[in-house]
């Protein structure tokens, strides 16, 4: 998979994040109080300044594609929207960089959010300002 492709899955991850984020995940409520949850096998190989910054960028390349696929959509030709597309990667990619993660680290990330519940909903933790 490209970096090119991914970061535009990325988006439906996002997608898919942010609807899991209006019910609330399968098992919540049922730890007793001060009952801990043991961090998954993904979370722990990443770094929590790596999840912030991945939740930061995340964000940012949601509200980027959200900018751009309109005007991909209305493009008048199949140029047109692979230059506008190469336009929005190449801004995703910088919003990556910006926040301290190489584009294969995000996709790892990516990928582990994906193959593990708890993870996911860590870095939705993160993203709605909580940990």
């Amino acid at each position: 998979m490209t970096i090119r492709s991914s970061l535009f899955s990325v988006v439906g991850l996002l997608a898919a994040i942010g609807l899991l984020a209006l019910a609330p995940p399968a098992g919540a409520g049922h730890h007793g109080p001060g009952e801990a949850q043991a961090p998954s096998a993904a979370e722990q190989q990443f770094s929590e300044d790596e999840l912030e910054s991945f939740a930061s960028a995340a964000t940012r390349v949601s509200d980027i594609n959200s900018k751009w696929e309109p005007q991909i959509r209305a493009a008048g030709n199949a140029d047109e929207a692979r230059t506008l597309r190469a336009k929005a990667t190449n801004e995703m990619l910088s919003a990556i960089e910006d926040e301290g993660l190489t584009p294969q680290r995000y996709n790892a990330i990516v990928r582990a959010a994906r193959a593990d519940s708890a993870l996911k909903n860590h870095i939705l933790g993160i993203m709605r300002g909580g940990q």
